[in-house]
């Protein structure tokens, strides 16, 4: 989910860098009946995305503590993005007063939500630490 903004940015940049290829720069319309939209396809999505989870399939088949990696990941990126960046945009823009009720409500739920993400991030880094002490990284 994270990297879906970083597909349109590779087509584009490939699509600009060989206009005239048919496989990179052409873009198929396939018109859905039962939802009134269409749908835009080209060989270099189809390819790139492909590529993509087919790296990202071996890389979790051949590093043992893949999930808890990700988990960590996920961890350390969940709060900023998720709650802390967008509680902030939205006490500016509402103007919340400093000291209301609605400003510690949502610094309380700012906080809380830095609680578990700091606790899933330690439990990510135990899972690989245990996950290293039973396997070698790279081995089968």
């Amino acid at each position: 989910v994270y990297a879906q903004p970083v597909f349109p940015l590779i087509e584009n940049w490939v699509a600009a860098r060989c206009p005239s290829s048919s496989i990179f720069a052409k873009v198929y319309r396939i018109n859905m009946p039962t939802a009134n939209t269409a749908v835009e396809l080209s060989a270099l999505k189809l390819l790139s995305r492909s590529v993509f989870i087919v790296l990202i399939t071996t890389v979790a088949m051949v590093v043992p503590f893949f999930n808890e990696f990700i988990g960590l990941l996920g961890a350390v990126t969940f709060y900023p993005l998720t709650v802390y960046f967008p509680v902030s945009m939205y006490m500016v823009q509402d103007n919340v007063e400093r000291g209301s009720s609605k400003w510690l409500t949502l610094k309380l739920l700012d906080f809380f939500a830095l609680v578990v993400c700091l606790l899933a991030a330690v439990g990510s880094v135990a899972g690989i630490v245990d996950s290293l002490r039973h396997d070698a990284p790279f081995k089968s």
